[in-house]
């Protein structure tokens, strides 16, 4: 699993990459470790990007089984070069790659004017900040 920070001033949003299906990483645990550490971390938001899925919680809700916004990976990450057959096979540097590029389409909208990038329009409803200073790998595991 990867963990993508997108630090700005309303916060820190956490991207963990895991590069499966959704309900695989849930049945096997790894999207509710991915909540726990995001609690101790104390990020504004997580986000758990998935073949399938992105599926984000906000802050003190990041325990709640409930994401608080559900995405499809493959209507997100189209724009960028994520089709559906390049995301069933996609590793974590794929998939990183493609978080990458949707948060600087976000934050600079250099592909997509603002208020048309995948999922802006969802992500600013649920209250989670798209305005970033910094985008980095934070960590491989």
């Amino acid at each position: 699993m990867r963990i993508i920070e997108a630090r700005g001033p309303a916060g820190t949003v956490a991207f963990a990459v895991v590069p499966l299906p959704a309900n695989v990483a849930d049945s096997m645990g790894v999207t509710q470790a991915a909540l726990f550490n995001a609690s101790l971390f104390g990020y504004t938001a997580l986000f758990v990007v998935n073949h399938d899925q992105i599926r984000g919680w906000a802050g003190t809700r990041a325990t709640s089984q409930v994401p608080l916004v559900s995405l499809d990976t493959a209507s997100v990450f189209r724009p960028y070069g994520g089709t559906e057959d390049v995301l069933r096979e996609a590793g974590e540097s794929v998939l990183s790659g493609l978080v990458e590029r949707w948060l600087a389409d976000l934050n600079d909208h250099w592909r997509h004017p603002a208020g048309k990038v995948p999922g802006e329009v969802e992500l600013r409803s649920a209250g989670v900040p798209v305005a970033f200073t910094t985008i980095e790998l934070q960590s491989a595991a």
